[in-house]
């Protein structure tokens, strides 16, 4: 006590300000040593210690970022092609003889699949219903053929072949754009949402030579869906569905195999109607427990699916007024998320703390959308900025 009690004395009151105000003060102690000679340092010595101090403080940060990342295994990225257009989905195949490879579109309906690992194209397909809008692959490997759906600006949806690129079913599904496309787990079922309020549950027909889609049921909503996923329900014969809109600040649960409304989730913690933003992504966790959803701000919401209780708010995505299009994706082992909106970077948020461990510079203009594969531990992401990045 009586150390720091003379250290005070001794220090201008400046320097006590940071010295008292942090958490350093056994560092400055530590430091100092308790050596006599500290008392008698000059205002230039104390400010070139705490600029010592503070270099070294970002090193010890700079590493743990970078211990970080090492441990998902996101060291560098690549550029594999500069598009004509912008890139508008990325989705990974997953069965073997495919790993490397990702499937790719541009905003004048060429679906191209690449193994980014050779940098060759294996098929090039060109859509006559207008840009590609999303892309879903199939995630059951047990699988003779390997199906890839896709979303157009004209609001059909593409059954393909994801080894040759064969068209097998074209659906007219929508009035206005397809955002998005997803399969259910076991492939029985998919589905596809647009902006003309409207959500369409398929039923997979599972065929040896022409597998095709049976459309069952369109239902409306009151503004745009947004995005749609498939979650676990109560029981494992369950299959539901979270639907995302916009403007509301409610999350809608559809039941596929009873093809109605479940029910609806308020995603505003105090149970209040106040609509302060809306879901604009959702993305369900490996271990089926959690779901992820990206507001259209800069907020990220985690839901336990069990009771749908917030477990954990992200913050501090880079937005802008209008044009961001947030997307996030889990790391394999729930312990990390990645998300982007806009600026072009991509943020490594940490499950436990929700705090940002890293920032991945990976494009000039905003991100369109990322997609993360577990088997490969990979990362892709597109952008406005026509490019395409690899992160290995």
């Amino acid at each position: 006590m009586f150390a720091v009690s003379t250290l005070h004395s001794a220090l201008p009151q400046q320097h006590f300000r940071l010295w008292k105000s942090s958490k350093g003060a056994s560092l400055y102690l530590d430091r100092c040593q308790l050596d006599p000679c500290c008392l008698s340092w000059s205002t230039s010595t104390w400010r070139n210690k705490l600029r010592r101090m503070t270099q070294e403080k970002q090193t010890l940060q700079q590493k743990k970022r970078l211990c970080c990342m090492e441990a998902f295994g996101i060291i560098h990225s690549t550029w594999r092609m500069q598009w004509t257009t912008c890139m508008k989905a990325v989705s990974f195949p997953s069965a073997a003889g495919l790993e490397t490879t990702a499937g790719q579109s541009q905003g004048n309906g060429l679906i191209q699949l690449l193994d980014y690992a050779r940098d060759e194209f294996e098929w090039r397909h060109h859509n006559n219903a207008g840009g590609i809008l999303s892309l879903a692959l199939q995630s059951a490997a047990e699988q003779s053929k390997m199906l890839l759906l896709a979303g157009s600006m004209d609001g059909s949806v593409t059954l393909l072949d994801a080894h040759t690129g064969t068209v097998l079913t074209r659906l007219k599904a929508h009035a206005k754009y397809c955002v998005r496309v997803q399969w259910a787990p076991d492939s029985s079922h998919c589905v596809s949402c647009s902006w003309d309020h409207t959500m369409a549950v398929f039923t997979h027909i599972a065929s040896t030579n022409e597998p095709s889609l049976q459309l069952q049921k369109t239902t409306t909503y009151l503004s745009q869906v947004q995005d749609v996923v498939f979650i676990p329900g109560a029981e494992p014969s369950d299959q539901l569905l979270a639907v995302a809109l916009k403007n509301t600040n409610y999350l809608r649960l559809f039941d596929v195999h009873q093809l109605k409304e479940h029910s609806k989730v308020n995603m505003n913690a105090r149970g209040d109607d106040h609509v302060s933003f809306s879901a604009s992504h959702l993305a369900v966790s490996p271990c089926q427990r959690y779901l992820l959803v990206s507001t259209d701000g800069s907020r990220i919401i985690m839901f336990r699916l069990k009771d749908w209780t917030q477990t954990r708010n992200f913050y501090g995505l880079s937005v802008e007024e209008k044009f961001h299009q947030p997307c996030a994706a889990w790391h394999k082992n729930s312990f990390y998320i990645f998300a982007a909106a806009a600026a072009g970077t991509v943020y490594v948020f940490h499950v436990g703390t929700t705090k940002v461990e890293a920032r991945l510079k990976a494009h000039l203009k905003n991100v369109r959308a990322l997609d993360y594969n577990a088997e490969t531990n990979t990362l892709v992401t597109c952008s406005f900025d026509k490019a395409v990045k690899v992160f290995t």
